[in-house]
């Protein structure tokens, strides 16, 4: 009689436990992939650095820093203290901050197809412009931008 193994006692792991292992494997899969040399990488992509990558970790970072403020902002008021106009400063200095950063970011030509697609994502996410109205003037230079994208990689096909 074959002798039983440790694995087949085993009961069945837990989906909580499995989705947990498999979330923990995707994490490494992709910290894997990034950690991939540059020597490796096909020479056109080791060649393309694309700028608008930190373009958008920037907006990012100042609309997390701007949502800071409006929240310390709001919490005071309602806590009843009385914001003078150094708080209303504070939120157009930081309104301005973060509708540079942005078009800066609709501003800039993306280098790759995936800082294209990146582009586009940040546009349609929440501190992007997802659920904003965009101006005319935004809505002309993110055309703008893809337009050059397109014309750009057109002429080289």
């Amino acid at each position: 009689m074959p002798k039983p193994t440790a694995a087949a006692n085993a009961a069945p792991m837990p989906a909580s436990t499995r989705r947990a292992f498999l979330k923990v494997g995707a994490a490494l899969g992709t910290v894997a992939a990034l950690a991939v040399p540059v020597a490796v990488l096909p020479k056109a992509e080791a060649a393309v650095s694309d700028p608008i990558f930190a373009l958008i970790a920037e907006q990012r970072r100042i609309y997390e820093e701007f949502r800071e403020v409006l929240t310390s902002l709001s919490e005071a008021f309602d806590a009843g203290r009385c914001l003078g106009p150094e708080a209303k400063a504070e939120e157009a200095e930081w309104l301005a901050k973060w509708e540079q950063a942005c078009f800066a970011t609709l501003s800039t030509v993306p280098a790759t197809a995936a800082g294209l697609l990146a582009l586009i994502d940040v546009v349609d996410e929440p501190h992007g412009y997802g659920g904003c109205v965009l101006t005319q003037e935004q809505v002309d230079r993110l055309c703008a931008t893809v337009r050059a994208f397109a014309a750009r990689e057109a002429a080289h096909v």
